[in-house]
């Protein structure tokens, strides 16, 4: 069953509110009376959609983790492994699409002391993309590795996207990730 365009259009106008509040201040301080009053909505048709912040919160990094979920090539592994800078480019430019598609949205989560959630969230779909393409056969070896390649692509990415301020190209951002892996952890895999 779908969910009525009315009901989606209100939970996408309360969780727009929410992430305009955050941009202004603290979770921990907002308030359900301000995003309703933002919102232009009744108590309880927020109490409707979302059993607090919170919920509404949590409501969004799942939404987030869905959609970058979709963004991962199930080919991630192999595409790593070639080593060539035409597939590295191939696995992580959708995730770097996901970033810039969503940079408002992940800045303002970012600065949220919760948003360690949506980080984590992040690199345990790309580990599990990882671990089903491996042939290790220590499983605990294994998933260290996968590890340890999903939080270095997913921090550099986040870096450059936080951080670089537009100094470095996408392209020459895709070659230090492509040195990085070719010379660094993804060979242990192997």
């Amino acid at each position: 069953m779908t969910e009525d365009i009315r009901r989606i259009k209100t939970k996408e106008n309360i969780q727009n509110t929410f992430i305009n509040i955050m941009a202004e201040q603290d979770l921990e301080k907002i308030t359900v009376k301000a995003i309703t009053s933002r919102a232009r909505i009744n108590k309880s048709t927020f109490y409707r959609n979302y059993a607090d912040k919170y919920d509404l919160f949590y409501s969004i990094i799942s939404n987030l983790l869905r959609e970058y979920k979709a963004t991962l090539s199930p080919d991630f592994f192999e595409l790593v492994s070639i080593g060539s800078i035409a597939a590295i480019e191939k696995a992580i430019n959708p995730i770097i699409d996901f970033f810039d598609q969503n940079k408002r949205t992940l800045l303002i989560i970012h600065s949220c002391q919760l948003s360690s959630i949506l980080f984590d969230g992040m690199v345990t779909e790309l580990h599990d993309v990882l671990i089903k393409k491996t042939d290790k056969k220590d499983s605990l070896v294994k998933s260290f590795y996968c590890t340890l390649i999903a939080n270095n692509i997913l921090t550099s990415i986040k870096w450059w996207h936080i951080y670089n301020n537009h100094r470095m190209s996408k392209m020459d951002f895709i070659n230090v990730v492509t040195t990085t892996i070719n010379e660094g952890i993804v060979s242990s895999i192997d």
